[in-house]
């Protein structure tokens, strides 16, 4: 049996979280907790008790410091396209979207690495590299609306555990075979670097092979 937690978040835990990401980044109201309840797994339905939109590293560090000594749940979630309820927020608490951090912060043509936000959409990402000559395959079927990468939040991260690999991928490998590291966030430091990892909160890097 779940247990949930809600009525963990107080009004001076949504103050805090204003101050950090800004008033208009912070949702409480029902129509928002009900649209970021569920994601397209049918028949699942778990309300978070705010919705946070950071735009930085350092938004979400702040964040997490709060919630890890009050000890809320945070569920991060990209584009709530995914099909396994990966980006559920199952205990309530915080629902951390990274739909802002939506920058491709580097194309390296010499070593075909390409270092994004998480919240980059497959499809631009494959017509950003296009226009420099290169490409990037992995999982076309949700290339419009699937993010580059998102915790357990986005379809991404139900392909690359399922190994969905489309046509357009010559090699016949998912989506994880392509990631090379990532920068992970957390309370206790601003950011980190770390090998491939299967959660990604800030931005990743991807080989494109």
């Amino acid at each position: 049996m779940i247990t949930t937690t809600t009525g963990t978040i107080t009004p001076g835990h949504i103050s805090s979280f204003r101050k950090i990401v800004g008033e208009n980044f912070v949702f409480a109201d029902e129509e928002s907790l009900q649209h970021y309840g569920h994601d397209e797994t049918e028949n699942l339905f778990f309300p978070p008790e705010v919705v946070i939109k950071p735009r930085t590293a350092a938004e979400i560090s702040e964040i997490l410091k709060i919630c890890n000594a009050d000890k809320i749940p945070v569920t991060p979630r990209g584009a709530g396209t995914g099909l396994s309820g990966g980006a559920l927020p199952h205990l309530g608490g915080v629902l951390l979207s990274t739909e802002r951090m939506n920058s491709i912060l580097n194309i390296d043509e010499r070593n075909l690495q390409v270092t994004t936000e998480p919240g980059v959409i497959t499809e631009v990402l494959q017509m950003a590299v296009k226009e420099k000559g290169l490409f990037y395959p992995p999982d076309p079927a949700s290339r419009t609306f699937s993010w580059k990468r998102c915790e357990s939040a986005s379809s991404r991260k139900a392909a690359a555990g399922r190994s969905t690999a489309g046509s357009m991928d010559p090699s016949a490998m998912p989506m994880s075979s392509f990631e090379s590291r990532c920068l992970i966030s957390s309370s206790q430091t601003r950011a980190s670097a770390a090998g491939p990892v299967a959660i990604d909160t800030l931005r990743m890097a991807c080989d494109l092979r």
